[in-house]
């Protein structure tokens, strides 16, 4: 059972960019606000939010381990 609705949900606009986990526990989005968001994928829950972006986030990578992420703003 996966709280991928919930994430949509909560974002209230469009999600640019999805990178997830490789275990599949966590996705980070990045969205017309100016900030990530790592959700637990289990809890539908925000695990931790990323700020420094002036501008919508365009897209989001992480490494295959899932302990590096970048992102691309239009900033």
């Amino acid at each position: 059972n996966t709280s991928l609705p919930s994430i949509v949900d909560d974002e209230l606009g469009t999600v640019w960019g999805v990178a997830w986990a490789l275990n599949g526990s966590a996705l980070v989005t990045g969205s017309h606000r100016v900030y990530l968001r790592a959700w637990n994928t289990g809890t539908g829950r925000v695990h931790y939010q990323i700020e420094g972006h002036t501008r919508y986030v365009t897209s989001v990578a992480s490494t295959l381990r899932g302990d590096v992420v970048a992102s691309k703003s239009s900033d």
